[in-house]
Order: structure tokens, then sequence, then C-alpha cells
């Protein structure tokens, strides 16, 4: 159970998801569930190292796979290989193991993939509006947030618990995850191996950023769920980026 999140960047280009959504877009589902197809979880290695970041990405690379047709579950060594490659971790100096940016974990995977997988890019949605976080889990897949857990999640964690808004709420560290899920209820987050139970109202308390993010390996099969979603006003925009001279970073 390691954290890893470094703070979230704030970067003034990063697209807004309420761009591209149209007045019109119907309400989002009650539910969505992402995790069926997907066998074991697996930690990523986020059990020993603080490499969430990319753990989290991991996890959405297996939930957009097992709906493409063939799930592919990276390597504990393949994540460890991205975590040492982009922040700098060396298993023999442990005091490398600072876990990461998630800003930049996202600008590096649109740039150069990250275990096989494509992100054309990324959007974040207004975390306070749970139609923003429904619509992103329903139409692509899942969103990837940023939280600062309190010690109670941690707690709660170990007993097999749901994470509540109960107990001891110091704050112990951030930590990146990936949500593929929700009902009336919960929010179901992937960590440490585990599809874990987030009441909602743990988002609005704990979240410090939110992700949308968009592949062909989740559009390619379920592109006709996102028809309504302005994505050709997104690729315009991310055009411009790609033409900045400053890169986004």
């Amino acid at each position: 159970m390691r954290l890893g999140k470094q703070p979230a960047k704030n970067d003034p280009r990063t697209l807004r998801l309420a761009k591209y959504l149209p007045a019109s877009l119907p309400a989002a589902p009650r539910a969505a569930d992402w995790t069926a197809k997907v066998t074991v979880w697996g930690s990523m290695m986020n059990d020993i190292i603080g490499d969430c970041v990319f753990a989290g990405g991991g996890h959405a690379v297996q939930t957009w796979t097992a709906y493409e047709g063939i799930e592919r579950v990276p390597s504990d060594m393949q994540v460890q290989g991205y975590y040492e490659s982009w922040a700098g971790y060396d298993p023999s100096s442990p005091a490398t193991d600072q876990g990461y940016v998630e800003l930049d974990f996202l600008n590096k995977w649109r740039k150069l993939g990250y275990c096989g997988a494509i992100l054309d890019g990324y959007a974040d949605p207004d975390w306070h509006n749970a139609e923003h976080v429904k619509i992103s889990i329903a139409l692509f897949g899942g969103i990837y947030i940023g939280v600062q857990l309190p010690q109670s999640a941690m707690d709660q964690f170990s007993a097999g618990q749901p994470w509540t808004m109960t107990g001891d709420r110091r704050v112990v560290g951030g930590h990146a995850l990936w949500v593929p899920a929700y009902d009336r209820d919960w929010l179901y987050a992937v960590t440490w191996g585990k599809k874990q139970p987030m009441a909602w109202d743990c988002l609005a308390a704990w979240c410090d950023e939110a992700h949308t993010l968009r592949s062909p390996l989740f559009l390619n099969a379920y592109g006709v769920s996102a028809s309504s979603i302005k994505l050709d006003n997104w690729d315009a925009d991310l055009a411009l980026l790609d033409v900045e001279t400053k890169p986004l970073t």
C-alpha cells in the first residue's frame, strides 16, 4: 500500500472537458461498469514502490483492451521500467522513489505511448460535477484521478471496507486512481490490485485532479457511445497544442 502521486500541476493549457460537451448531452446512465472483462488487476509494483501514477495508467490499459477484445496486462517489470525511465527511479537507490506528477505522465504517454497503448489526448472534467465524472466513465471507459488520501482510507482498505468519510482524516499522501465503474452509491477505484468502493462524498473531499482519457483502444470499440462528444473540436485543440513551440509539460 504505497502512495506516490506528487502535487497536482496547474497548466493553463490543459484542455477542459466542458468545452466538448454539447448542451443537449443526455444524462449519464445511473450506473456503468467496465470491470467485468478484466481478469486480475494486479498491484503493478505499487505495493512495493510509489509508482501509483504508472499503475493507474496500467489499469486503464487493462480496461480498454479487455473491452477491445484481448486484454493486455502490463507486467510489473514493464510498469517499473517506465517508472525508472520517466520518473528517474533507481531500484538500487530507495531515495529516488519519489512518485510522479499525473500531468507529466499523461503528456509523456500521449507523445511516447505507454505499455503499448495510444493516448489520443485528455481533458479535465469538473470532478465536483457528478455528471462530468459519470460521463467520463460511461463514455471513455474510466476516469483517472488524483486524491489526497486520509489515514482512514488506508485503515479501511486494510480491513476490506469501502472508503467512506469516517475515521482518521489526517492526509497521509497523494495517490493516483483509475476509476472504471460507478453506481448510485459508489465509485469503484482500482488500487493495490483490488476494485475498491469509494463513496461519492469521498471524491468531493479527497480529489485534487481528474482527467478524462481518450484512447482509440476503447473508442474504436465504443465510439458510438462518445459520438455526442465534440471530438472534432477536441482534435483541433490537440493539434494547436502540438504546434506550440513550448511543450506541454
